[in-house]
């Protein structure tokens, strides 16, 4: 009766305490788990932004790179549009020297073509000469005779 109804408050207050110390632990242990779940999500966004970081750095690096490339590229190409340029330069001079030389030639070649024929005219006007003298000489001989 009392006796009995104070053991049952004294089951009831333990089975309470136990209950109580059960809902504490579970909420330990729940607040553990969600302290572990924020560590791992923080790990697991540091990875993702570490990972991101690393492929921006490497793209960055790809642009850098081909920025490079494309200025190396650039510069050997005016190099070589440069040598094109002085190459054909030399070309020209050279032709433009031959092209003088064959001219020079060429104009001493008609020099002494002209040359030669104002000789042979020279000639022939005093083999005409040398002849009407004879004929000259000739005709007084014949009128002496």
């Amino acid at each position: 009766t009392a006796v009995q109804r104070t053991e049952l408050s004294v089951d009831a207050y333990d089975a309470w305490i136990k209950k109580k110390e059960r809902l504490q632990a579970e909420k330990r242990r729940s607040e553990k788990e969600n302290r572990m779940k924020h560590v791992l999500r923080a790990r697991i966004l540091t990875a993702l932004s570490d990972r991101e970081s690393r492929h921006n750095e490497w793209h960055k690096r790809k642009a850098a790179e081909d920025r490079m490339r494309k200025k190396e590229v650039k510069l050997a190409s005016e190099r070589l549009k440069k040598q094109i340029a002085d190459q054909e330069e030399l070309n020209q001079r050279a032709r433009d020297e031959n092209f003088k030389k064959w001219l020079s030639d060429a104009q001493r070649r008609e020099r002494a073509k002209l040359k030669k024929q104002q000789e042979q005219r020279a000639a022939a006007k005093e083999a005409i000469k040398q002849i009407q003298k004879e004929k000259i000489k000739h005709a007084k001989i014949s009128k002496r005779e």
